[in-house]
Parts: structure tokens; C-alpha cells; sequence
């Protein structure tokens, strides 16, 4: 799916009238509000909605409401599937911002130089982000704040990082 980016899951439904909870990488999908968006399955099915409305929940947690949408038993066929958009809908991104999605697949270098992994995937806590990290067949976790990623440069597609005793 080029040019489209993950900006969420389907975790939930909310009301009888087929709105969805969303978690969402983005602090704010305010400006999906009468966009298109894509909903994929786990095995890969697509579908196409117009976001009609937008309400936030909690810190990266939405309720949406779909134009093709009007009741919960068909919201609830959805829950699990993946949001993508198509990424200039997002606006651009200030010099210093990026989206999580673009943190996916890059090289993650410890402090001395030893290559450990590459990014699978990001997980959204309470708290701050996790980069999980493929090392030797196996998955790491390295909490995704200054006091372990030390540097990411999306030139060199490299994150370069601190690494503690425990930690692999």
C-alpha cells in the first residue's frame, strides 16, 4: 500500500449507532474528518470509509463515525482491523516530528557502534513508546525515551541507542 501509512487499530465499538475506538499512533486524527480511510483486515481484506466525525477519548484514543456505518453489528466486524490514510492527508510534519510508522525497519546501532536489530514495531503505552527491536531471531524492547535513544538520524535510516545490562 504505497504512500498510505498505519495510523491505527479498530479495539472497539461505542454506541448502538456503529461508532468505533480507535488507538491511534497520532495524538490528533481530527483532520480525518471527511477523508477517506482504508480499513485492512488480518487476512488482508480492504475496505473503503468517509469519516464523518471525530471525538477523542483519552491521549491517542478515539471514537470515529463513518458515513457507511449505522450500526454496531457492523462496526463490530471491523474491530482489530488496521487504519491506513493516504499520507498527505496528515499535513506536513515540522522539521523536528515524525510519524511512528517511519521509526519501522530502521537499523538500531548501540552507542559503541554494535549493530542490534532492526525496528518491528512500536508500541503505545500509558506512559512513552517501546521500539521492538528483531535481535538474533528474537524480539527486544527498548523504551522509546532520552535516556536510551540517544540519536535518530532518518537519513541514514539508523537509531542509535543505550544499551543496559538486562536489556538484550
Amino acid at each position: 500500500m504505497q504512500n498510505l501509512v498505519n495510523i491505527g487499530k479498530i479495539v472497539g465499538t461505542h454506541h448502538l449507532k456503529g461508532s468505533i475506538k480507535v488507538n491511534s499512533v497520532l495524538e490528533d486524527i481530527s483532520v480525518l474528518e471527511g477523508k477517506k480511510v482504508i480499513f485492512q483486515s488480518k487476512l488482508g481484506d480492504k475496505n473503503l470509509f468517509t469519516v464523518s466525525n471525530v471525538k477523542p477519548l483519552s491521549i491517542n484514543r478515539f471514537v470515529i463515525d463513518l458515513e457507511e456505518i449505522n450500526n454496531i453489528n457492523k462496526a463490530k466486524s471491523y474491530i482489530g482491523n488496521e487504519i491506513y490514510v493516504k499520507r498527505d492527508i496528515l499535513g506536513k510534519l515540522n522539521e523536528n516530528e515524525y510519524l511512528l510508522i517511519d521509526l519501522i525497519g530502521l537499523t538500531v546501532i548501540s552507542e559503541e557502534g554494535q549493530i542490534i536489530g532492526k525496528i518491528l514495531d512500536v508500541m503505545l503505552t500509558g506512559a512513552h513508546d517501546i521500539y521492538v527491536i528483531e535481535h538474533d531471531g528474537k524480539e527486544i524492547m527498548i523504551p522509546a525515551v532520552d535516556e536510551f535513544v540517544k540519536n535518530i538520524d532518518f537519513e541514514k535510516r539508523e537509531i542509535v541507542v543505550k544499551i543496559i545490562e538486562g536489556m538484550i
